[in-house]
């Protein structure tokens, strides 16, 4: 069968590359540089794949896939990219639902497969459909059916004719009635039932199956004198009976209300005989007659239970609310308040109420500065925050929501507060944040613009080494270019892999795994070198092989260490030795990073760890490199010691439990 496939990419060596692969296995190969090419050929040609760069000039190659799912929805798409991560993955899928990625540098043999897997994905989605449109004809058929058989259903309960009741039934009924409207508990109606209902329907054994506003359901039993209660793990049947072997014939009876139009289930009632005779439709009539006063007088309990229920609820998550909150009049007094206001005024809430909240919490004689009260008071709306500057020696921040009545009046005043004083703190936390997350976004960009040259290069250097013989003179020249290209390649794996790593750490998805720190050092020792200035320093690396694996965050403890390396690299002049030394100390893993250059002055050692604290000069650090490695590794648990000698040098040992 003939095979479409259209490749879109604005370098021209791709293109090549692409054709010179693509051509022995597939005869119509199609090109464009841009996407506007590239739609010009859908219009013209039934393709049947398309492989999109996912950088182009002009367009975003994940924008043009999606706008192709729409307008040629039966042609495949693959995104051609340099470096592939969750983010771009679940975006593509989502939108553009592209069958496969292929990385740069790819694999002719996994390229191949790829392509050869799309096609016969095409041929069975085209089966799987035709296939789906004959099921959908059976189900419509089945469905028909069933309707007629509901439609005659419905005609047989229609066609169920009421019986008269006698003087004596309805006696016996009124009693029933009368015992069940002066139940006043749950318990009250379980002996109501099993008492009078056996005057008009006998039975041998019953349970009442009810819930409550959690919806769990409670079985209540009453082979003895006494109720038994069971839970849901039980067997029913084994539950209604102490010898279900013997029970011959049982009715299941829904306990119905109406309200507003709807039908609701308030419970089921199960009686059980032993012996005939047994239970008829004229028995299921009878309940009917009572069903739904039964059933009203269990909503009236199991409404006051939810009540109860309900007010405990919200107590309990007006005092959950960890901010303070406090209900008050147009006074100020307290009428209610929440632990957290407990816990800032140091009184018991007893002790807060009808005083006023700003003597108890502010500690203050008269209203706070700058209060949101005296605004809702006046607009009878909820104000916008309103900052407590004077608030008990805390930056305070309280909105205000007053409550009306029916008189739309104020009848008290919800007051909330938050404590703003370890904003500064998460602020600073912030701006390294963003620092941090610029420099993985340019090393992300940096390492995909040179994916795309390596790529050329590898692909060529590829199909030469196929086409010329290992003795031509040119052979070994071919292979060092080959070399040197899988380098850069590594080079711009460990700097995407770095970007990576740096942006999981601010995810709070990202989850520790089991790492050797002795990867982490060699990947990140990497990265310093090859940004580093050129100097002549000596690496003296002394790993213990035998270092047990640690739960960490490996973006983290990368973080840390490139921080280390990089002062010490910028410490040596011109020439110099960093010795990198690992072992087990007792509980901690220990990394000893010495290295021969400047050292620090004795009354800086101090305040090196302090945030945004620098000796550099200006445009050579921000001064928050070792303040956020000394965090890291104080969650967990660990210490950074240091030892320097101005001119000799300087050594941190960074331990890791």
């Amino acid at each position: 069968m003939e095979r479409n496939i259209l490749i879109v990419d604005d370098e021209p060596y791709i293109l090549s590359a692409f054709q010179r692969l693509l051509k022995p296995h597939y005869n119509s190969i199609f090109t464009a540089q841009t996407t506007q090419e590239a739609e010009k050929i859908l219009k013209v040609q039934k393709i049947d794949l398309v492989i999109c760069d996912q950088r182009l000039p002009q367009e975003d190659g994940l924008h043009f896939l999606t706008r192709a799912k729409e307008k040629w929805p039966e042609t495949l798409r693959v995104l051609l990219t340099g470096y592939p991560d969750a983010g771009l993955a679940t975006k593509a899928l989502n939108e553009a639902s592209i069958f496969r990625f292929i990385t740069k540098p790819w694999d002719e043999t996994q390229v191949l497969s790829l392509i050869k897997k799309s096609f016969e994905k095409k041929d069975l989605g085209f089966q799987n459909q035709t296939l789906l449109k004959l099921t959908q004809k059976q189900q419509e058929r089945l469905s028909k059916l069933n309707h007629e058989l509901q439609e005659r259903t419905q005609k047989v309960k229609n066609s169920q004719e009421l019986i008269k009741k006698n003087k004596l039934r309805l006696s016996k009924i009124n009693i029933f009635m009368t015992h069940l409207n002066e139940s006043k508990t749950l318990e009250d109606i379980i002996e109501t039932i099993k008492k009078d209902t056996k005057n008009f329907i006998p039975f041998d054994g019953f349970t009442l199956l009810t819930h409550n506003e959690k919806l769990q359901k409670i079985l209540a039993s009453f082979k003895t004198k006494n109720p038994r209660i069971y839970s849901q793990s039980k067997s029913v049947i084994k539950a209604l009976f102490e010898k279900p072997e013997k029970v011959k014939s049982i009715l299941f009876f829904p306990l119905t209300t109406h309200i507003g139009g709807k039908k609701n289930c308030s419970a089921i009632l199960s009686l059980g005989r032993h012996k005939p005779p047994y239970f008829t439709k004229k028995d299921i009539e009878t309940l009917e007659e009572v069903s739904g006063p039964l059933a009203m007088a269990i909503n009236k309990i199991l409404l006051f239970d939810i009540v109860h229920r309900g007010s405990k609820q919200w107590e309990e998550t007006f005092d959950a609310i960890e901010d303070p909150i406090t209900i008050i009049d147009q006074n100020f007094n307290i009428i209610k308040a929440n632990k957290a206001a407990e816990k800032i005024s140091g009184l018991s809430i007893k002790d807060l109420l009808s005083k006023k909240c700003y003597e108890l919490l502010a500690k203050s004689s008269q209203p706070c500065k700058n209060c949101s009260v005296p605004d809702s008071l006046q607009t009878k709306k909820a104000t916008t925050a309103h900052d407590l500057t004077e608030f008990k020696g805390k930056e305070m921040r309280t909105w205000s929501y007053p409550v009306l009545n029916e008189k739309n009046k104020i009848e008290f005043i919800v007051q909330y507060y938050k404590d703003l004083s370890q904003e500064k703190a998460i602020y600073q936390k912030l701006v390294q944040s963003e620092k941090l997350s610029a420099v993985g976004l340019l090393t992300s960009s940096v390492a995909h613009e040179i994916n795309n040259p390596v790529t050329g290069i590898l692909s060529l250097t590829q199909i030469l080494k196929k086409e010329l013989n290992p003795n031509d003179t040119h052979y070994a020249d071919i292979v060092e270019i080959e070399r040197a290209a899988e380098r850069c390649k590594e080079i711009t794996e460990n700097l995407l892999n770095f970007s990576k790593e740096l942006g999981e750490w601010h995810q709070s998805g990202y989850q520790k795994k089991l790492i050797n720190i002795n990867n982490v050092l060699e990947t990140t020792l990497s990265l310093v070198w090859f940004s580093s200035e050129k100097k002549s320093i000596n690496i003296e690396k002394k790993f213990s092989q035998s270092l047990p694996l640690i739960k960490a965050k490996f973006g983290e403890l990368q973080q840390v260490f490139f921080n280390i390396f990089n002062n010490a690299y910028q410490a040596i002049d011109k020439e110099g030795t960093i010795e990198i030394t690992t072992q087990k100390n007792g509980p901690f893993i220990e990394v000893s990073i010495r290295d021969t250059g400047c050292g620090i002055e004795p009354q800086n050692i101090d305040r090196i760890f302090e945030p945004f604290f620098t000796t550099k000069k200006q445009g050579k650090g921000t001064g928050l490199g070792l303040s956020v490695s000394y965090d890291i590794i104080q969650k967990y648990a660990g210490q950074i010691l240091v030892h320097s000698k101005v001119n000799s040098g300087t050594t941190f040992i960074v331990r890791i439990k």
